[in-house]
C-alpha cells in the first residue's frame, strides 16, 4: 500500500454489515475506539479513513489533492 496510512489499526475480516445474499463480504476495516473503551469496526463505503487511504498521496496531510 502506498500513500496515506491511517493511524487506526485495520484488518481484513468478514463484514456482516454488507451482506451479499446472506454471506459476509471480506474487506479491510478500521478498528475505531469508542469513548467507553470499546471498539467498533468502520463501514468502508462511508469511513473517512478508508477514503483517505484510497485517494490521498504519501505524506499528504490535508484533503487538497496534490498532483
Amino acid at each position: 500500500m502506498t500513500g496515506y496510512l491511517s493511524p487506526y489499526p485495520a484488518k481484513v475480516q468478514p463484514n456482516y454489515r454488507n451482506r451479499v445474499e446472506g454471506d459476509a463480504v471480506v474487506e479491510r476495516v478500521h478498528i475505531m475506539p469508542r469513548q467507553d473503551g470499546g471498539e467498533d469496526i468502520c463501514q468502508p463505503h462511508v469511513c473517512r479513513e478508508c477514503e483517505r487511504e484510497r485517494s490521498w498521496g504519501a505524506g499528504q496531510t490535508t484533503g487538497k489533492r496534490v498532483s
